[in-house]
């Protein structure tokens, strides 16, 4: 029988450490030796593997809950044991924790000794384990009723995979409030508490499990996890951002005639909602009818949110005339394209497209003279409006060209200005309204200084031209001067004389910003042609006057 050897070895050696340890605790003893053999047997049949008594050890904590949350027992449990001492030694015990700390001073010499070893000695398999505890089960023996805040008791039950069973009492504080919050979308968003989910008591630790202000409270209809740390625990909870305020507008009151029509987006502005917004009428409005009437707009969010606004429609008939404007007498080149509806616009009380017919039936490009041309707009209700103007066809001649520059030269000048001024000003004048391209007309300076008044668009030769022909109408001494032959590209500007030394004067933009070209002198030019390159102040100073050095 050597199983049995092995046990009756094993209980001679437990009851040997319980008659010391009885020595030293004689309280838990208390009782006959009969029950001290007993007690030893017992210890050494349960270690052996054939009984155990031993109920769960447990450590209970207190816990705060927020009304309505859903707990499990083992929240309650802050640590937990299999217990190893047969029950009805415990039942020998006056007091639970005083036997629960003395137990675990007797047994602590007999820690490591293992049923399986016990086993093995008799002969026996050893019992398959996966090297973990035995799992302790907790549940209770009626479940709390969070629905309601206050304090209350819970009791716990504890129970092994061999049907040990310990009771435990615990307490529970569910605090009013609730898991599920709602804010309202805002932009600025507003600012999350803990309020939003339950009242803390000064008492408890509580926070949130992360930052708040993270989550974008702006976007209606969101769900967000906001976890919330209460004493040693984490809180699963969730905050919904809702839309329910109805969207808001600024009302328009619309003047139409009979035979415009509007929409109900036509009667509000400056809608304002945390979500997308139509508008509808409530009543569709008759247009055809003349009057003043109330409008009903019902404003409808993504989140059916309403809103009902009243404006004001007044229908009239539409006896206005469309305006014309733009339309004056102009010049043009012989031959040239004439561009009629240019700088011509047309408006309208009600209608945005009002028809605009123009008739320049008269005039005849290919032929020098003045010539009518008329212009008639028509809105939708048939009131018209006619108004003409005169083109004229212009050659390059001393008296088309004179014309147009002593024309200019009123707007621009005056008796009292001196010569210097007057250069001043006509230099202004070129350089403000005359566009460079690439292409002109170098025929003569009349029909160059003729672009420039006309067209207001050509190269060197035709700001050349028009300073030529306005500073001789204006009495300014001036001579027309050419860069140096053999250049890979030509360029033409003036030498100009208002009473002390002839200067050079150029009117063209130069291929570098910033240079003021107004009445400069020969080192000026010379300093110029090193900055641009291409020769481009470069001349044959035999063939023109002594120009100023400084």
């Amino acid at each position: 029988m050597p199983m049995l050897s092995a046990i009756k070895k094993r209980t001679g050696a437990f009851a040997a450490l319980l008659v010391s340890s009885a020595r030293k605790h004689k309280g838990l003893f208390a009782g006959s030796a009969l029950t001290l053999v007993l007690s030893a047997a017992a210890l050494a049949f349960g270690a052996a593997g054939f009984l155990d008594f031993s109920a769960p050890v447990a450590v209970v904590r207190e816990v705060y809950a927020i009304q309505g949350e859903a707990l499990s027992a083992d929240l309650f449990l802050a640590e937990v044991r299999d217990g190893k001492v047969p029950a009805f030694l415990r039942s020998r015990s006056k007091n639970a924790d005083d036997y629960d700390r003395t137990a675990r001073v007797i047994l602590s010499s007999a820690a490591n000794f293992d049923a399986n070893a016990a086993a093995a000695a008799a002969g026996d398999a050893p019992a398959e384990t996966d090297g973990e505890t035995p799992r302790v089960f907790a549940y209770y023996e009626a479940a709390p009723d969070t629905s309601v805040p206050g304090e209350r008791d819970v009791t716990l039950i504890l129970e092994d995979p061999r049907g040990n069973r310990a009771r435990y009492s615990a307490k529970l504080t569910v605090l009013s409030g609730k898991t599920l919050a709602k804010v309202e979308a805002a932009d600025p968003p507003p600012s999350l508490t803990l309020d939003l989910f339950f009242t803390k008591p000064e008492n408890i630790a509580a926070d949130f499990a992360i930052a708040p202000e993270t989550l974008d409270t702006s976007s209606a209809g969101a769900v967000y996890d906001l976890p919330i740390r209460i004493e040693n625990r984490i809180v699963d909870c969730k905050l919904t951002v809702s839309d329910t305020s109805p969207p808001s507008a600024t009302v328009r009151d619309r003047t139409v005639c009979t035979l415009d029509s509007l929409t109900a987006e036509d009667f509000v502005s400056d809608i304002r909602d945390m979500s997308d917004v139509s508008a509808d009428f409530v009543t569709p409005p008759i247009f055809g009818e003349t009057g003043t009437r109330d409008v009903d707009i019902k404003l409808t969010d993504a989140f059916g949110n309403e809103s009902v606004l009243t404006a004001a429609l007044t229908v009239v008939r539409d006896t206005e005339k469309p305006k014309i404007a733009g339309v004056r007498n102009r010049s043009v080149f012989l031959n040239s394209t004439i561009g009629y509806r240019e700088g011509v616009s047309v408006s309208d009380d009600f209608d945005n497209s009002v028809r605009l017919e123009i008739d320049s039936s008269a005039v005849n490009p290919n032929a020098p003279g003045r010539y009518p041309v008329y212009y008639r707009a028509i809105d939708a209700s048939g009131n018209e409006r006619s108004v003409s103007a005169y083109i004229s066809v212009l050659d390059a001649t001393e008296t088309s060209v004179y014309g147009k520059a002593d024309e200019i030269l009123g707007e621009i000048t005056h008796d009292a200005m001196s010569p210097y001024e007057k250069a001043r000003a006509i230099y202004n004048w070129v350089s403000a309204n005359v566009a460079y391209i690439n292409t002109g007309s170098k025929r003569e300076v009349l029909q160059g200084a003729l672009d420039a008044f006309v067209r207001r668009r050509g190269d060197c030769y035709t700001y050349y031209a028009a300073g030529e022909v306005l500073l001789t109408r204006a009495g300014i001494d001036n001579i027309g001067i050419r860069r140096i032959d053999g250049t890979p590209t030509t360029h033409y500007w003036s030498l100009v004389n208002t009473g002390d030394g002839w200067r050079h004067f150029d009117t063209c933009p130069a291929p570098i910003s910033n240079l003021n070209k107004f009445m400069f002198t020969e080192k000026t030019a010379k300093e110029y042609t090193q900055r641009i390159g291409r020769h481009y102040y470069d001349y044959d100073p035999e063939k023109y006057p002594v120009v100023a050095e400084e």
